[in-house]
């Protein structure tokens, strides 16, 4: 048996239907960038999320820097910005980009979620100077206190969980092809219920364009506009999205129950609101393990074997080179096994048997 980490393929099959549908209609029309289906998709994202407002864009890392540029110009006392040491490299480069003096927080051993209780020793003044970048890695979702929400202005990475309801000033979403929601290409979207944050958004979008005065630019920005097909594609997915996360939660809890007790005393805890999206767990032997599965046709994955701290193009962060302790034991020792809605109960028990007898 063969069981690749993804398989987008058989999630296609299942849904031709309605993806070839949704795509001809965009066709038909011939209007290709930020039409119906985009306006379409916003109306109804926003309300999966709890949210008054929402902005497609052209990928989760614009989503990021877009939300993070939108929040420093509303917070112009905001000069940096808390971030996970462990995380994508592309919820940390926007942060950058936006103008942001970037600094690292070690994240939790069990959940490799970033530790709030590391901000605790933090003085309250240069706290509000500060927003927080939020990673909720692999699905599962991060938890903060009222005395961080009162603090800190909160951005929300929620690229890898996209069942959240919206907690934090604004949230960004990916919705690259591998994600729980996923487009046939790069999308994004940003989530706020603060008007000053959705404006500056939908302006920066496109080019920095004044609302009302076409071909007159309040920023200097760029094109961060979704395409018109990859709407209509999350457009056709969308009514899925709960059944698939359900799906994937039992192949979660499945795995956690067969996992040898080392294994499964290093997985990261399947807690309240976790999307699934990844199943993860750290084994000291790591490349040897992944070679043994890859024997038995089983493809695993590997997120992220260099922390921030250690990539090579972020030397002008002021953590540099420090060593976060749980950040990098998650780097080397962390690895995914495939978990997609679309796994055979078949496939499902023979990861697990195989994953079983490893020794």
């Amino acid at each position: 048996m063969q069981v690749p980490l993804v398989d987008l393929k058989a999630q296609y099959a299942g849904l031709k239907g309605e993806i070839d549908a949704a795509i001809a209609r965009v066709v038909d029309k011939g209007n290709f960038v930020s039409g119906e289906e985009v306006e379409r998709f916003e109306q109804t994202w926003a309300k999966l999320r709890g949210a008054k407002f929402c902005i497609g864009v052209s990928s989760g890392t614009d989503a990021i820097y877009l939300a993070a540029y939108a929040l420093r110009r509303v917070e112009r006392t905001a000069e940096f910005a808390f971030a996970p040491a462990f995380t994508f490299i592309g919820s940390i480069e926007p942060l950058v980009r936006a103008g942001f003096r970037v600094k690292l927080v070690d994240v939790n051993k069990a959940t490799a979620l970033v530790d709030v209780n590391n901000l605790t020793g933090y003085n309250p003044r240069s706290l509000k100077k500060a927003c927080l970048l939020l990673v909720h890695l692999y699905g599962a979702q991060c938890t903060w206190g009222k005395w961080l929400a009162e603090r800190l202005h909160i951005i929300e990475d929620a690229a890898q969980c996209h069942s959240i309801m919206l907690k934090g000033r604004v949230a960004a979403f990916s919705f690259y092809p591998t994600k729980s929601l996923g487009a046939y290409g790069q999308a994004g979207a940003v989530v706020t219920n603060d008007p000053m944050i959705f404006g500056i958004v939908k302006s920066m979008r496109n080019h920095g364009e004044t609302p009302g005065q076409r071909f007159t630019h309040q920023y200097v920005s760029g094109n961060y506009r979704m395409d018109e097909l990859q709407a209509a594609v999350l457009n056709a997915k969308l009514p899925y999205l709960d059944t698939w996360r359900t799906r994937r939660g039992l192949i979660a809890r499945y795995y956690m129950d067969h996992l040898p007790e080392g294994m499964r005393a290093t997985a990261q805890p399947i807690t309240e609101g976790h999307d699934h999206h990844i199943f993860a767990f750290r084994i000291p032997d790591r490349n040897k393990f992944v070679a043994y599965l890859a024997e038995h046709r089983i493809q695993a994955g590997v997120r992220y074997p260099v922390t921030i701290s250690e990539q090579p193009g972020y030397v002008v962060l002021p953590e540099y080179g420090q060593l976060f302790p749980n950040a990098k034991l998650w780097a080397d020792t962390g690895v995914n096994l495939p978990i997609y809605a679309e796994m055979t109960d078949s496939q499902v028990e023979y990861v697990a048997g195989v994953v079983k007898k490893w020794s």
